[in-house]
């Protein structure tokens, strides 16, 4: 909570590049492997190198009725072998988790917000601490004046389960883009 208010208390200036980070983590999370530091938290390696590919490998199938339009995911850096998902625009603000074969884990609620276009999602970590950062930046008719990042402390999987969906608040940071409206699908 402290960071929130830290954040609440940077100029303008210092809040708008923040946002231009938390959307760049969301590129950098899309191609990054998780491992672990040793502390809980997991961290995506730093690679210099060319990365080389191989065929696709069938690691599990996500069967969860709750999930029916998967828009983002991205993976826990305080479990190893978990992944964070949510569903696209007109849904419940819900987070879900899945493990590495897609069995679910649960979900949590994120009250402070709506879903009206999540298109993606990110995990970082700040100031020691996991992080979710979820983009609600869809707009299919470019008609919003503002879109979001959602902010909020990565809950460990051990406060929610199949039967309980514990509610955590977050922090919406809103910004407009500075010529007209975008969807960034």
């Amino acid at each position: 909570m402290r960071m929130f208010k830290a954040f609440a208390k940077c100029s303008p200036v210092a809040r708008q590049r923040f946002l231009f980070l938390a959307v760049a983590a969301f590129s950098l999370a899309a191609f990054s492997a998780a491992c672990s530091d040793g502390e809980g938290l997991v961290e995506p390696p730093l690679r210099l190198e060319p990365c080389s590919w191989s065929a696709p490998v069938l690691s599990g199938t996500i069967i969860d009725n709750g999930l029916a339009e998967i828009s983002g995911i991205a993976p826990s850096r305080r479990e190893a072998g978990m992944l964070w998902l949510h569903n696209d625009s007109g849904n419940e603000p819900r987070v879900y988790a899945v493990d590495s074969t897609g069995k679910s884990l649960g979900y949590f609620i994120l009250d402070g917000t709506s879903n009206i276009d999540w298109e993606d999602m990110a995990s970082v970590v700040i100031d020691s601490v996991a992080m979710l950062l979820i983009a609600d930046i869809g707009d299919n008719a470019e008609i919003r004046s503002t879109v979001e990042i959602v902010m909020v402390e990565e809950p460990s999987v051990r406060d929610f389960g199949p039967d309980r969906h514990p509610v955590f608040q977050g922090s919406a940071y809103r910004y407009r883009y500075p010529d007209t409206p975008h969807n960034a699908e």
